[in-house]
């Protein structure tokens, strides 16, 4: 089985390579990356590019015979034209794009109905094709949410909060998530199919906080949403946060959502609870 990551080289991409090294179904590994080559074993073949130019993706489909392609980057910033029609010309067996819980969103969002345009074009598709779609995503030393939660309560009794901290989410834990990934592929019964994919239980920022330090109470202070998504913008304003206001919006909805339930049966997603997801947090 020949496969091509495109993003290879972030959080998503450098697991499912790892996954991919170690099983022997796998013949040929093929990653594309737009800044930087990863630091993988020689018999990963890497190529920097931009997998939005036509000319640079025809090139590498013409190089190889791929029979899963795995799309990892951004699918509101993918030109999924370009991706299937690469596909469908170089008959590729199976397309599986990693999308996002994002589009259940009931925010008045821009993104959202773009998320829907980019999951339609990939559903008329000619190519077999899977949609995986992950929550809020944990369990890794890069993660921007929890992770960096745990840092700042390390030294940190009291925890500011933009709105409320009770509100639910299920986040999703990397490795189930790659493991549903890996099992997806030429996996005939995820052919034209989508699928949520979340953590086992939902659970609130406060209750994570109480995870994350079992030894301590910190104080969680709520700053009303309001004030806070102001206080944002201005910050955005001068050039002091990168943060999209819609952003804080998502973190106050509650997103409790229900892994598809054919995942298990389909995909042997079996999803760990939050106190076991970040156990690895404790071993440093």
């Amino acid at each position: 089985m020949n496969v091509l990551v495109i993003g290879g080289t972030g959080n998503f991409g450098k697991l499912i390579i790892k996954n991919l090294i170690l099983s022997p179904a796998t013949e040929q590994i093929i990653s594309i990356s737009k800044s930087k080559k990863g630091n993988f074993p020689s018999r990963v073949i890497q190529y920097l590019g931009d997998s939005n130019d036509d000319n640079f993706l025809c090139s590498v489909f013409e190089g190889h015979k791929f029979d899963v392609v795995i799309h990892i980057p951004n699918i509101l910033l993918a030109d999924l034209k370009v991706l299937l029609a690469n596909c469908e010309k170089h008959l590729v067996k199976h397309l599986i794009v990693i999308g996002s819980a994002a589009m259940f969103t009931k925010l008045d969002a821009p993104t959202r109905e773009l998320r829907i345009e980019q999951e339609n074009l990939i559903s008329k598709s000619k190519v077999n094709w899977t949609i995986l779609r992950p929550n809020m995503v944990y369990g890794h030393k890069n993660d921007q949410n929890i992770y960096k939660l745990f840092t700042f309560l390390k030294n940190q009794f009291l925890l500011p909060v933009p709105g409320s901290p009770d509100v639910l989410q299920n986040p999703t834990h990397i490795e189930d998530f790659v493991g549903a990934v890996i099992s997806s592929m030429l996996n005939e019964r995820s052919y034209k199919k989508c699928y949520n994919l979340v953590g086992a239980q939902p659970i609130s920022l406060r209750g994570m906080v109480g995870v994350l330090s079992p030894n301590k109470r910190v104080f969680v202070v709520s700053i009303p949403l309001k004030i806070s998504v102001l206080a944002l913008k201005v910050l955005r304003f001068f050039k002091l946060a990168e943060w999209h206001p819609e952003k804080l919006l998502r973190l106050n909805e509650e997103k409790v959502l229900k892994s598809t339930p054919e995942s298990l049966e389909d995909l042997g997603y079996s999803p760990r609870n939050f106190e076991e997801g970040v156990k690895a947090y404790f071993e440093d």
